[in-house]
């Protein structure tokens, strides 16, 4: 009742309990402002709620706080209740009831008695002297109350001795003659065996020991060495010190690999090409101090500023100054970031430009936004709006009354692959920029946002977490350029909707209602704050990736699960727009029957099975029926004359395989890649544990380099990274997204450097434009670690396989369905198959569990998503 109490209270008052920065708040109060809705970001739940995130965040760092002051606790101790204890006993004799029916009879004893017991471990001296204790108490719901207790010992009473120990806790096998059964029990559960059979291990070393740690590095990567002078040795290089090889191994990281990047981009592009490098520097963070790398690099990033201006005022004699040159250089810089979204002046460590105001607008981004010129947008417009179907033209007239009219209404448009979901927001962008108002697009994956006419991730745009909870808030603050954009916007289109966590859109919402009360008072009561939203998407597709998560994590965490989807106004694309495209009638009718087909099996039609996983048959145009070589027989199928065909860019664009893990994707692209002649190039990341970590007081003795090496999880580049010049390469992280670089972009590697790799789109309007990848600091999230690492390595990865998750979004015209095992999630094999727009671009090879080739597979839908629509 208490806590219900309390929680009422916090749900009343979320409109004036906020979190922010001290600095934040202080700036305030002396501007004087007395109204503090507007300072900071809102939140959900204070750190005053006993069980809420901020709340053990916090009790997590005062534990840490203790454990760097005092070094590592001397005693782990745990209890439990009990329900036989007389006092619970006591109590259930009066009343004729159970301990199991009584929770608060015995979380209340276990209170009393775990208080009384931390008394006498403080104040009894139990087990001497405390000078600081912890604990936390566990609700596991499937058991009773557990806690954890950690108590540090005065240094006069540490157990430093065998016999001081066996004073207090002794573990010993049961006699066997006495205990026998006893005896067995524990000799064949509680003993540990030997782990493994590698025993081999290099001693740990401290970094302070300079030489003696380079060393070790060293040791772990060089093979075949006989003397000091091999372990030295890179590339036919003798270095004369440990760290002058691991710097030419790129093992050490530091500003002056990324200086040294900028120079080596210099002699391998253009000024324009090393501007465009130094800027993804400073968006990727990966820069320690940029103002020094300016410093060192500023003449070579001005490379073509001189020669361009001559040729612009005609002038071969023209002089610029060393200062007016700088400027610039942080003009042509500050250009770059702004089509990123960002201001030269939010890297306030950087050198400023001495007259900014060529800018039209306070705000970059509603200047980006408002920067479309109105009569190509109405031309288009009108384009495409006499080719909308009828179902477009519904929902199209829909929206445009909703955001004429300011309803605010929330859609969803759902359609599968080729209903013209992309051309409706088209449509509906280029007629509200035509009038000079604000959308703003955005999608859940990279690769989605590309298809949108200014489109963005909504990570990025909204600043979501990248780690969600029911609590979760977006990090744009009231009075920003972001929260001006959003107020300022007329309309908001959010495309592939089911695949993000319904979390995430729970947070934008809650966030949105918060800013747009700058406005309109009565927002914090209207959904999405009074805005028109239009979510679309299609639900046979891959759902919300949840790891570990059971079937019912998977459903709970979808969008039409959200309380909010009860608001939300359903329309339907079911014309399948591909069809109109041939006028060959047997091609129509080969379309429309595939079509058909990949509906029924995203739609759980074929087959029949109330757990929600069926086998199905594949077609046998479509099936690979005969296959001995597995990996080769794909590989052949969908990259015949492969070596003669390397230097054709358009042969790997349109093609891929896809598998349903990792680990079997990795399988498939190292044998792609021992068929292509010539050597590799070896490029190894730089792992380290972050600083948050290492002010934790985390032991980095168990934390070697060799631990974060062997890391693997999905969106993270490996530790070592092989590559070769025509190989196609995937990005795992948004680099340049206003240039089309974002996570999930394929391209095609044309110059291996030693800091910087050269890249070509695969796209016929890109494909001749060559830009440069840098190394960055990469951080996973949700990663199954237990410590945050940072790895500094190039975000790319081989694709001539690629995992069906990653493909979602993706277009192609040949795919390779490699199933060595079924696919375990909803959606996952109708992304597959619906990535080729016609059959005779798909192959599929299932082997079933004895090895062999087989025609049906495991096809996994869960229908209860599709009743909620």
């Amino acid at each position: 009742m208490l806590e219900a109490q309390r929680l009422s209270f916090y749900r009343e008052n979320q409109g004036v309990i906020r979190s922010g920065f001290l600095a934040g708040v202080e700036e305030a109060v002396g501007r004087g402002d007395i109204d503090a809705s507007s300072i900071g970001a809102r939140i959900v739940l204070p750190s005053s709620f006993t069980g809420g995130r901020r709340y053990m965040f916090n009790n997590c760092q005062d534990a840490m706080a203790l454990c760097k002051r005092y070094g590592y606790p001397d005693l782990f101790l745990t209890v439990t209740c009990n329900p036989r204890w007389i006092e619970i006993q006591r109590h259930m004799s009066k009343s004729g009831n159970y301990a199991c029916y009584r929770p608060d009879i015995c979380c209340r004893v276990f209170k009393l008695k775990l208080e009384e017991m931390m008394n006498d471990f403080k104040k009894g001296n139990f087990f001497g002297r405390v000078i600081a204790s912890v604990y936390t108490i566990e609700f596991q719901k499937r058991g009773l109350p557990h806690a954890h207790i950690l108590l540090w010992l005065d240094y006069r009473d540490k157990l430093n001795s065998a016999i001081a120990i066996d004073s207090v806790i002794c573990a010993e096998l049961p006699d066997p003659t006495r205990f026998p059964k006893l005896f067995a029990a524990v000799s064949n559960f509680m003993i540990h065996g030997p782990c493994g059979i590698s025993v081999g291990r290099l001693s740990f070393v401290p970094h302070n020991c300079r030489e003696l740690y380079y060393l070790r590095l060293l040791l772990s990567r060089q093979v075949g060495c006989t003397s000091y002078e091999d372990i030295r040795t890179v590339d036919g290089v003798i270095y004369d010190s440990n760290r002058e090889a691991c710097a030419a191994l790129l093992l050490l990281g530091g500003d002056q690999e990324f200086i040294n990047a900028i120079l080596e981009v210099a002699v391998l592009g253009s000024g324009n090409s090393i501007r465009e490098l130094f800027t993804k520097y400073l968006l990727a963070g990966s820069l320690s101090d940029p103002r020094n790398v300016w410093d060192q690099t500023w003449e070579t990033l001005a490379d073509g500023i001189l020669f361009s201006r001559r040729r612009l005022l005609n002038n071969e004699e023209l002089v610029i100054s060393p200062d007016e040159l700088k400027q610039l250089c942080l003009y042509e810089i500050d250009q770059i970031l702004r089509q990123n979204g960002k201001l030269l002046e939010d890297f306030p460590i950087m050198p400023q430009l001495d007259s900014p105001d060529h800018v039209p607008f306070n705000n970059i981004l509603m200047a980006n936004e408002l920067a479309y010129d109105s009569g190509e947008m109405l031309t288009k417009h009108d384009r495409y709006f006499t080719s909308l179907n009828g179902e477009q033209l519904f929902a199209y007239e829909e929206i445009v009354t909703s955001v004429n009219q300011n309803d605010g209404v929330m859609f969803f448009i759902d359609g599968f692959g080729g209903t013209g979901k992309t051309y409706l927001w088209n449509t509906l962008s280029f007629r509200f920029r035509s009038e000079g108002k604000i959308v703003l697009n955005v999608a859940s994956s990279g690769i989605a946002s590309l298809l949108l006419p200014g489109g963005r991730t909504a990570h990025s745009q909204f600043g979501l977490p990248l780690v969600l909870d029911e609590q979760s808030c977006c990090t744009i603050e009231k009075k920003t350029n972001k929260s001006e954009l959003l107020i300022a916007a007329s309309l908001i289109i959010w495309d592939e909707a089911p695949m993000i966590h319904r979390w995430g859109i729970e947070a934008f919402e809650r966030s949105l209602r918060d800013i747009m009360t700058e406005v309109d008072i009565d927002a914090s009561n209207k959904p999405f704050g009074g805005k028109t939203i239009v979510f679309g998407g299609d639900f046979r597709q891959i759902l919300p990736v949840i790891p570990k998560g059971s079937r019912a994590d998977i459903v709970y965490a979808t969008i039409n699960s959200s309380i909010l989807w009860q608001r939300c106004r359903v329309l339907r694309l079911t014309q399948n727009m591909r069809l109109q495209v041939s006028s060959d009638i047997e091609e129509n009718k080969s379309i429309e029957d595939f079509a058909k087909w990949i509906l029924n099996v995203g739609d759980g039609k074929l087959g029949h099975s109330e757990d929600g996983e069926t086998v199905i048959e594949i077609p046998d145009d479509i099936c690979v029926k005969y296959s001995k070589n597995h990996v080769a027989d794909i590989v052949d199928l969908l990259y015949p004359n492969l070596i003669a065909e390397l230097s054709n860019v358009n042969f790997f664009q349109d093609r891929a395989i896809l598998c349903p893990t990792l680990e079997i994707v990795e399988k498939v692209n190292d044998y792609v890649m021992s068929l292509i002649p010539g050597e590799y190039k070896e490029y190894l990341s730089c792992d380290t544990i972050t600083k948050c970590d290492e002010e934790l007081g985390i032991d980095h003795r168990w934390i070697t380099p060799e631990f974060l090496n062997d890391i693997k999880c999905s969106g993270l580049p490996n530790h070592v990274l092989q590559l070769k010049i025509g190989v196609p390469i995937m990005l795992l992280r948004n680099v340049d997204v206003a240039s089309g670089l974002c996570n999930g972009t394929r391209l095609i590697v044309v110059e291996l450097g030693i800091n910087v790799i050269g890249v070509s789109f695969m796209e016929n309007s890109r494909k001749t434009n060559k830009v440069y990848i840098p190394r960055m600091n990469l951080i996973p999230s949700g990663a199954n670690v237990s410590i945050t690492f940072q790895r500094l390595q190039f975000p790319l990865c081989v694709c001539f396989a690629m995992s069906i998750n990653k493909s979602q979004g993706q277009t192609l015209a040949n795919v390779g369905l490699y199933l060595p095992r079924s696919v375990f999630s909803h959606g996952q094999l109708y992304v597959a198959l619906s990535r080729v727009k016609n059959r005779k671009g798909l192959k599929v090879l299932v082997v079933n569990d004895v090895g062999e080739a087989c025609s049906s597979t495991i096809n996994v839908v869960y229908p209860e998503v599709f009743r909620k629509i």
